[in-house]
């Protein structure tokens, strides 16, 4: 059986600035705290590919892209790094409104973990976005 999530956030930002934050190496700036030390390569285009990778860590992520709208939203494949499960993120831009669905999630632990991560990374976005 699998699960998905769904957060709503809004946004001080128009959806040109939520874009660029999600498809450009701004990414690395906001997504993780600084002690992880994020980089992220992107070929935002459907079928590039993605990783973001913490470089204090070994914590990493990446997949492919599978549509792009700019700047309205894009889809994603999702696997931790060193696992086999991917899923797959939905994320549309609407007048600084940003909608999440991460989907295909193994079990509730595995959702309830995600959501716990994606709220602090946007949490983290916001703030990036504030200054």
């Amino acid at each position: 059986m699998t699960t998905a999530l769904h957060l709503t956030r809004d946004l001080p930002a128009s959806d040109e600035r939520l874009w660029a934050a999600f498809t450009t190496a701004e990414l690395a700036r906001w997504y993780w705290p600084e002690r992880l030390a994020a980089a992220a390569t992107l070929d935002v285009r459907p079928g590039g590919e993605y990783a973001v990778r913490s470089q204090s860590t070994e914590l990493g992520f990446s997949g492919r892209y599978l549509s792009v709208d700019e700047p309205h939203g894009l889809s994603f494949t999702w696997r931790w790094d060193g696992e086999y499960a991917e899923s797959t993120v939905s994320i549309v831009f609407s007048d600084g409104r940003l909608d999440l669905r991460h989907e295909g999630l193994a079990d509730e632990e595995t959702r309830v973990s995600h959501i716990e991560g994606w709220v602090s990374c946007l949490d983290r976005l916001a703030l990036h976005l504030a200054v």
